[in-house]
């Protein structure tokens, strides 16, 4: 039986193991008991305290093969990497999987991939292929700019924008709109439309005006405690690299 501190899983309890447990195990069963209970989850605190002194153990989400040491799937290599690598919540999707497959992977590992996001040189190197990113697409920007004709419409483009510069897939326009205002926003885009793309360079653009997605188990957002609702996606393809801009809707 097995109780998970989180989404990251750093450590469980693992129930029917042999042998005294350590000082330092009781203080760490004791810790996950804390932080559960600053959670609210006051069921797995009663089974925590119900274990026998001599059932448990604690078990590391990292494992080594031929000395190095690797994340077993991507949710423990992206929070071993948020808790060793400094602004790593601020790189662009693009770094962050990069860096998520260097720690999954048996030849290279966790510190492969911390070196690689703080070798000297590194953040030059993303903010080249940032401006890159911007000065290939500016003129498709300057053609569709504040010319949609409606104001979500018009967020939307410039959110995308910004997430193909950043690198980024998944991005949000802050706020919330009502289901009109989004149906709007789809039919000012699809007026400017032409076999389903702006320009050469902006493709595949398509849309979902109304998904719920916590009814359809994509609620979570990340590893945070935030939740999805409804929203609406705008949906494209710029030089290749696919954004899609969520949109939460009101009613």
């Amino acid at each position: 039986m097995k109780t998970y501190l989180g989404r990251h899983k750093h450590l469980y309890m693992q129930q029917g193991k042999t042998g005294a447990p350590s000082g330092a195990l009781r203080a760490a069963a004791s810790s996950v008991a804390q932080l559960q209970e600053a959670a609210g989850n006051r069921g797995t605190i009663q089974f925590l305290k119900s274990l026998p002194a001599r059932s448990a153990e604690v078990v590391q989400f990292t494992r080594k093969s031929g000395g190095i040491e690797y994340a077993t799937d991507e949710q423990d290599a992206e929070a071993w990497l948020k808790a060793n690598v400094a602004g790593f919540d601020g790189l662009g999707e693009i770094d962050r999987e990069m860096a998520i497959g260097l720690a999954m992977d048996k030849k290279n590992g966790v510190m492969v991939a911390k070196q690689t996001l703080e070798a000297p040189g590194f953040e030059e190197e993303v903010r080249k292929r940032r401006k890159k990113r911007d000065d290939d697409i500016t003129a498709d920007y300057n053609a569709y700019s504040g010319g949609f004709g409606d104001d979500l419409a018009n967020a939307v483009f410039e959110v995308a924008k910004s997430a193909f510069v950043g690198g980024n897939t998944n991005v949000s326009v802050s706020g919330e709109y009502s289901q009109n205002e989004v149906d709007d926003a789809i039919g000012a885009w699809t007026d400017l439309l032409e076999g389903g793309k702006l320009t050469e360079r902006i493709t595949n653009v398509h849309f979902y005006r109304r998904q719920d997605k916590a009814a359809a188990g994509k609620g979570n957002v990340g590893a945070t405690l935030a939740r999805r609702g409804v929203q609406a996606n705008f949906i494209s393809t710029w030089m290749g690299a696919k954004v899609n801009v969520h949109v939460d809707i009101s009613d």
